[in-house]
């Protein structure tokens, strides 16, 4: 049994488990949590064994972290936090907004789903950017890159991730971005 990503509509990630004689049933959310717990279990270098002393994939920076889905939230932040990171968990835009608010200093860097209940990724990010200019974004999905852009929800040169993503895969992008400087030593969005 294989699980396999079939192009989405109606703005619906819709995964499917297909048997050996190609017959296929849409996979549930319970499914899909254990599929990506398994992809984190199986990953050569779990988050237990990163090196997160200076200089390495860890930190100490503030994220504000917004995923619908409660397994890879759950996962993320576990990651995040035993890297050093302050971690502002939402499950929606609004949550992330009352959640934002209620800690008193803006986020250095906020990492959100794309397409959520209610407000989106996008949607969530302009609203946070208005009022703080200098936190960075990155947008994760499950939809491809190229999908999202074309569907008109992400623009081109925008900050994102794949999911299901593996611990070292976001700490990594997360670390490039946020150490990322300009040519004078500063650092830029």
């Amino acid at each position: 049994m294989a699980v396999q990503l079939k192009d989405f509509a109606h703005g619906f990630l819709v995964l499917f488990f297909a048997e050996e004689d190609d017959n296929t049933c849409p996979i549930s959310d319970h499914q899909m949590a254990k599929v990506q717990r398994e992809l984190v279990q199986t990953m050569p270098e779990s988050a237990a064994h990163i090196d997160s002393s200076p200089g390495s994939l860890g930190g100490s920076e503030t994220i504000l972290l917004v995923e619908d889905e409660q397994g890879l939230r759950r996962m993320a932040c576990e990651v995040l936090t035993k890297h050093g990171h302050t971690v502002l968990e939402a499950s929606c835009g609004e949550e992330a907004l009352r959640v934002h608010e209620g800690y008193g200093k803006p986020a250095n860097l906020l990492i959100t789903d794309v397409i959520m209940p209610g407000m989106n990724g996008r949607e969530l990010a302009d609203r946070l950017q208005t009022l703080y200019p200098n936190m960075k974004v990155v947008f994760m999905s499950g939809h491809t890159e190229k999908a999202i852009m074309h569907h008109g929800i992400l623009d081109t040169g925008i900050l994102f991730i794949q999911k299901p993503f593996a611990p070292t895969t976001l700490l990594t992008k997360i670390r490039g971005i946020l150490s990322a400087q300009d040519s004078f030593g500063e650092k830029f969005l």
